[in-house]
């Protein structure tokens, strides 16, 4: 496996288990339960692509400097 398919495993890895911790913490929200699609909101989506870009650029750095 070459470092670059690696990093896209990692990064599609580490971006569904964002999306399900949000998706999770969104369920649980008292006015939520059984409406969750209702409840995500468009800047929140906005923040977990910044978040999961910001790992993937992260992990293309360390890769970088660590070969």
């Amino acid at each position: 496996m070459s470092v670059l398919e690696a990093l896209i495993y990692a990064t599609a890895a580490y971006a569904l288990a964002v999306i399900a911790t949000y998706l999770f913490l969104v369920s649980r929200t008292p006015g939520c339960r059984g409406k969750v699609l209702r409840c995500i909101r468009a800047k929140e989506l906005v923040a977990v692509a910044i978040v999961v870009l910001a790992q993937a650029a992260l992990m293309v750095l360390m890769a970088v400097f660590l070969l």
